[in-house]
């Protein structure tokens, strides 16, 4: 009697350690799962005082590996791009207001482009292509001295 009380706590006990086991293997999974499909997104908002109006600019990164990206300028404020606004698939961009009502974007080169002139409500936009990888590599270093902002995908991101 007392040999199969003690076989019966033990299966218990392995079936105790079993659940909790698999309980933790579950959690574990969840939190990888929930950083792994986590939406990066940086926004910021460029003011036109002079002619009313805010252009919001907002860079978002998904994916398995973070692979997936675009940054959007937009004259109203939402999450995801719509068609009308204007879209870089880069990671990485800058851009500065010219006057009262224009705003450069400078892009590095690649196959989709985006129209080159836009209006966002009141904003003429005007996309530049930087075909010289030299001149791309002198903005990344002194993007401020030169009176450029800058957007990317990564920023805020900690890397191990």
């Amino acid at each position: 009697i007392m040999e199969r009380r003690n076989k019966k706590r033990i299966l218990w006990g392995i079936l105790l350690l079993f659940v909790f086991f698999l309980f933790y293997y579950l959690y574990v999974l969840m939190q990888i799962f929930s950083v792994i499909n986590k939406t990066e997104e940086h926004s910021t908002t460029i003011v036109y005082e002079e002619v009313d109006q805010c252009i919001f600019v907002k860079s978002i990164m998904w994916g398995l590996l973070g692979n997936h990206y675009r940054i959007f300028f937009s004259d109203t404020d939402h999450t995801y791009p719509e068609e009308r606004d204007v879209i870089f698939y880069d990671s990485e961009i800058f851009y500065k207001s010219n006057g009262i009502d224009s705003l450069y974007i400078y892009k590095p080169s690649n196959i989709r482009k985006p129209e080159e002139n836009r209006l966002l409500g009141k904003v003429k936009v005007k996309a530049i292509t930087v075909v010289n990888g030299t001149q791309w590599d002198n903005y990344k270093r002194n993007f401020k001295n030169l009176g450029l902002s800058r957007i990317s995908v990564y920023d805020g991101i900690e890397l191990p």
